[in-house]
């Protein structure tokens, strides 16, 4: 047996229960099969795995999932073995599915794409959120709601529930040329909604509606025209026509080979009856299949034509030169009016014909494109007239065109039919036919003058019945009336009208046939059912006359003395008949008459006889019961070519009986006169028969006989004499032993059909059944095997009746070879799974090779070391590394000696778990301003070297960099980068910048910020030392003037700029005046100053790449009156 899995816990989580159990130790372990009930006690139904296994799982855990809140179940787990052994189930254990309480975060990356090739279409994606809403692991996630607004103050409606694992949805059926909002949010199992997100505003594709649409009326047409639609896209426009305003609108063809009615704007609706009021709307055709929608309609009337076309012109009539019943008919429409203006329509012709000089009569009317007509099935060798009218689709008719004559080409009728009446035959002749293109006649013949005449076969081996003017149709029974026409038959398939017809009856034949001659009955030499007849046909009738009719024979034949009885009806070209399922050593005698088509027979032939050939039947068959078999014995045939006896069964004597295989090979079941059936079962009544065979012949099956086998409930005796013998250099071990020779108890074998042998490892008290072995054989040799194990073996033998001998005394051998290694073990971490086992203790030994599936049981592959060795480790453990999360591995693990490799040890498996655990936070954020360069500065930090909770770090791929205007303002992600640095571009001079970074990891676990960093830009320095002196002239009739003077800023500086204002402390630029001239001297004068008024001066440096300093702060300075 195996044993039961024990430690079982299992842990309640949120949805789910997680079931853990210690793993068995067993070479033959092959995986565990998980069992759930709502009771402790009973009711426990097996759990499906997802392994692709046939059992649960090949794992020591398992976790049952998608459970309601509160819901409570016990477990018990079951080992498997590969040999098909099962465990006992372990106790039970029992678990509690945790509510959910807790909704999903928001959905992230919303976004909304509009169809360049569908204007009623808009593609809308998203991602899952990551989280719940707290934070926290996402604890479910069951779908999601999308809600959709039309135009920017519209309302949002729910569009459409979706399953969990949707992340796109195709929304149709919308407005072209429309603007969407889009808003999603995420919900659970257990009701638990997010908050919504929301898109930005997506417009549809499309195509403008065209407008001014006009309708004018004309003769016979209708024209249209509108305003041009102005779009890149658009390739033409589809006309559309109804009989009415608020019907069907049906697309029109327009006349430009292109997929729309036009490329214009306007178009024609002509050929149109008068009176006619229609309706038109039109769409807009873009590029990639997008249309407008329709445009409002408008009407129109075509107005009444009442001027027939005028007439058809030059008509001319060909006949055919190879078809005697075709003309073709030519024309050229009518270019005006009867009237001879330009003609306002034409919608077909009528065509009229006369046969001679009879009347025209119309024959087709034809399409306005019409110009040539095929007439068919005329007359051959006939005149025939045509002339054409000219109609148009108001119903007015033109003149008649001119006419047009020809006559068809033919062959003549056949004359002078003439049929004379004949015993059984009817002779035809006729006048011969005068034409250069002649080559033959065909007869038609009916048995009514009005019926259906069919063509006659002919015997001059051409394609009509004859090429002479005269025809016998013989074979005819007496007083059958037929009736006859001729036809005659010309060159290139030309053939003429049929002939008037003729009849005649032919004379009853009422004289026999004479008597069959020179019968002869030859036996077959190789088969003993059949004879062969042969003879000669009569050439006269009984009365010595011309032979008039031979229709068949009618065979007959007679048993030994007995009466001759026909046996078989022959036709008249027969001169051998086959007599087959005759009896063997048989004699027969045959006669034969002859009969006509009338029922004339001749007299019987003279009789011959012989005998069939064969083999004498077996007799005196007798059948003995016995166990398990029936003997059949009978008497000798004494035949100079007997070879053997074949022997036949069945279940009934009325049934088929099958021939039996014995020692006689493939030819006869034996060649004694004995035979036993072992191949019976017991209790069961069988039928046998027997035949003779020689070697060309088998006799009849003799008379049958029965009987019965007895039942088999004796045991065979135990085999004994068991030897074991472990190979010195593999791991195999041979097995002999003695047969039985006798039924335990010392009595006759009565049979004997294989051997169980038995094996157990490490102890003769527990023996499981290994195999099944032929009786036929006693050594069988054992490779199933593990290295260095001791096993125990005994054998059972088993009869045809299931009868099963003790087993044998057990004998033991210990297999060669090396260990496998004990208690291996495999833990689930982050990205990879740590194998462990005991340590070997043999002297030679090198290390261990660590092999890894995907599946417990099959397609192991050795892992690669990194200590450089042929083996994967000389340690007793191994971490498989750079996993991906949720993978589930399975493990087996060998030893490695100077010897060479041991077996694999049994497996053990492990779940790489989810990297859930974010990095630690960046540090030692720091930033420096560009010099040179003000708009920029440089940031660095150092990388987290753990994770978030101090574990090992499991990995960074990105950093987020965040910037906000204050130290406590809202910060926004400016940037991303994959290394520890970041310029950040494009900002203001002399400014104060706050940053703060993140680190996320392979998975999307996003660290907390770093501390925040401050940093400044540089910049244009401010001018300093700023003065201020003003002069007043003692003349008022001279300008006062203010002098500014400052020290000059660091940097090149391409001019510095002054500006004065008389308002205190005003930030406002329009107050201020500038100071000119605009220079990069440090000293200016503004002799613009008034006496008795207090000016205030600020000053900002500007360098050469027209960067700006900041104002200097207000000084002020009051001009003396």
């Amino acid at each position: 047996g195996i044993p039961a899995p024990r430690g079982l816990t299992a842990q309640d989580e949120i949805g789910r229960i997680v079931i853990s159990w210690q793993p068995v130790d067993d070479s033959e372990l092959a995986g565990y099969e998980v069992y759930r009930s709502t009771r402790s006690d009973q009711g426990y139904v097996r759990l499906a795995g997802s392994e692709g296994a046939d059992f649960t799982t090949g794992r020591t855990t398992y976790i049952d999932s998608n459970l309601a809140g509160g819901s409570l179940f016990f477990y018990k787990v079951q080992a498997v073995g590969t040999n098909g052994l099962l465990s006992e189930r372990s106790a039970f254990i029992g678990g509690q599915a945790l509510a959910d309480e807790s909704a999903p975060g928001t959905p992230r990356n919303l976004s909304a794409v509009a169809d360049e090739s569908d204007t009623g279409q808009i593609t809308v994606g998203w991602s899952a959120p990551a989280a719940d809403a707290d934070g926290a692991d996402l604890t479910g996630l069951e779908g999601f709601v999308l809600l959709r607004a039309e135009g920017t103050e519209g309302a949002l409606l729910t569009v459409d529930t979706l399953l969990a694992d949707t992340r796109s949805y195709i929304d149709t059926g919308l407005q072209a040329l429309t603007s969407y909002r889009y808003a999603i949010l995420a919900f659970d199992a257990s009701g638990n909604q997010s908050a919504q997100v929301l898109s930005s505003s997506t417009r549809t594709a499309g195509i403008p509606t065209p407008t001014a649409l006009q309708a004018a009326d004309g003769l016979g047409r209708i024209t249209l025209q509108w305003q041009a639609v102005d779009s890149d896209d658009l390739v033409g426009y589809d006309v559309y026509r109804s009989t009415r305003s608020d019907g069907t609108y049906e697309a029109i063809v327009g006349g430009e080979a292109s997929p729309f009615t036009t490329g214009r704007t306007s178009y024609i609706d002509s050929n149109l009856a008068g009176g006619t009021l229609l309706f038109y709307k039109v769409r807009a055709i873009g590029a990639n299949g997008i249309t407008s929608a329709l445009s409002t309609f408008v009407s129109g009337e075509a107005a009444t034509d009442e001027s027939a076309p005028g007439a058809p012109q030059n008509v001319s009539v060909i006949p055919s030169e190879t078809d005697p019943t075709r003309i073709t008919v030519r024309w050229t429409a009518p270019v005006v009016d009867a009237g001879g203006g330009s003609r306002t329509g034409l919608s077909g012709f009528r065509l009229l014909r006369a046969e001679g000089s009879g009347s025209f009569i119309p024959i087709a009317t034809l399409t306005a494109d019409a110009r040539q007509y095929n007439d068919s099935e005329l007359r051959s060798l006939t005149l025939y007239r045509y002339t054409l009218i000219a109609f148009d689709a108001d119903g007015n008719e033109g003149a008649q065109s001119s006419s047009a004559q020809a006559t068809t080409i033919g062959v003549p009728v056949p004359s002078g039919v003439r049929a004379t009446d004949g015993i059984g035959r009817i002779a035809i002749s006729w006048d011969a036919i005068d034409d250069d293109g002649l080559l033959g006649y065909d007869v038609y013949r009916a048995t009514r003058s009005d019926g259906t005449y069919e063509v006659l076969a002919g015997g001059e081996e051409s394609t009509f019945t004859t090429g002479r003017t005269s025809y016998i149709d013989s074979n005819l029974a007496g007083g059958t009336l037929l009736f006859y026409k001729v036809r005659a038959i010309g060159a290139i398939g030309i053939t003429s009208e049929l002939s008037a017809f003729v009849s005649a009856e032919a004379a009853a034949d009422e004289s026999a046939p004479g008597v069959p001659q020179n019968v002869s009955v030859i036996p077959s030499e190789t088969d003993p059912t059949l004879i062969t007849v042969r003879w000669t046909a009569p050439i006269t009738d009984a009365s010595g006359a011309t032979l008039t009719g031979l229709t068949g024979f009618r065979l007959l034949r007679a048993e030994g003395s007995g009466s001759l009885v026909p046996a078989a009806t022959l036709d008249a070209d027969a001169r051998q008949y086959d007599d087959s399922d005759l009896r063997s050593l048989t004699l027969y005698r045959y006669a034969l008459i002859a009969f006509d088509a009338n029922g004339n027979e001749s007299a019987q032939s003279s009789a011959e006889q012989a005998q069939t050939i064969g083999v004498q039947v077996p007799s005196g068959l007798l059948a003995a019961d016995g166990i398990g078999r029936i003997d059949i014995s009978w008497s000798t045939v004494d035949d100079d070519d007997l070879i053997g006896y074949n022997v036949f069964r069945s279940t009934r004597p009325d049934l088929e009986f099958t021939q039996l295989e014995g020692d006689g090979g493939s030819s006869f079941t034996t060649g004694r006169t004995t035979f036993v059936d072992s191949t019976v079962t017991a209790g069961e009544l069988s039928y046998y028969k027997v035949a003779a065979v020689t070697s060309s012949l088998q006799s009849e099956r003799s008379a049958f006989v029965s009987g019965r086998a007895a039942t088999d409930d004796v045991a065979p005796a135990s085999p004994s004499d068991l030897v074991v013998i472990a190979d010195d250099s593999q791991v195999l071990v041979s097995l002999s032993w003695s047969g039985s020779r006798r039924d335990q108890g010392g009595g006759d074998l009565t049979g004997l059909t294989s051997y169980i042998l038995f094996r157990g490892e490490d102890s003769a008290s527990a023996l499981a059944a290994l195999d099944t072995i032929d009786a036929s054989s006693t050594a069988y040799v054992d490779t199933a095997l593990q290295a260095a194990t001791t096993y125990f073996y005994a054998i059972s033998a088993i009869d045809g009746s299931g009868n099963v001998s003790p087993r044998s005394s057990a004998a033991s051998a210990t297999t060669h070879g090396i260990g496998a290694p004990a208690n291996v073990g495999a833990i689930g971490d982050v990205k990879s799974i740590t194998v462990s086992w005991t340590a070997s203790d043999l002297q030679d030994l090198q290390g261990y090779n660590v092999y890894r599936s995907a599946r417990s049981d099959q397609d192991y592959s050795r892992l690669t070391g990194t200590e450089g060795t042929s083996f994967t480790t000389g340690q007793t453990s191994y971490i498989d590394s750079n996993l991906t999360g949720g993978q589930i591995l399975f493990y087996r693990v060998s030893v490695v000696t100077t010897e060479g490799e041991s077996e694999r040890s049994a497996f053990d498996g492990a779940t790489v778990q989810n990297d859930t655990r974010a990095p630690a936070a960046p540090t030692f954020l720091d930033g420096d301003p560009i010099t040179g360069d003000p708009e920029r500065l440089s940031l660095s930090w150092r990388a987290p070297s753990s994770d978030s909770n101090g574990a090992t770090l499991t990995g960074v791929s990105l950093y987020r960099i965040y910037r906000a205007a204050t130290s406590d303002g809202e910060y926004s992600e400016i940037a991303s980068s994959s290394t520890t640095s970041y310029d950040d571009t494009g900002l203001d001079q002399r400014t104060t910048y706050y940053y703060q970074v993140e680190a996320l990891d392979d998975d999307g676990n996003i660290s907390p910020r770093s501390s925040t960093a401050a940093v400044t830009t540089s910049g244009v320095d401010l001018p300093t030392n700023v003065r201020l002196v003003a002069s007043t002239p003692s003349s008022s009739s001279e300008s006062p003037i203010v002098t500014i003077s400052w020290t000059k800023s660091v940097g090149a500086i391409l001019r510095y700029e002054v500006q004065r204002t008389t308002v205190a402390n005003s930030s406002t630029d329009s107050d201020y005046t500038v100071v000119v001239p605009n220079d990069v001297n440090t000293t200016r004068s503004d002799d613009g100053v008034t006496r008795g008024t207090t000016y205030y001066y600020r000053i900002r440096a500007v360098d050469i790449d027209i960067r700006e300093s900041d104002w200097t702060e207000t000084l002020s300075i009051t001009v003396s009156n």
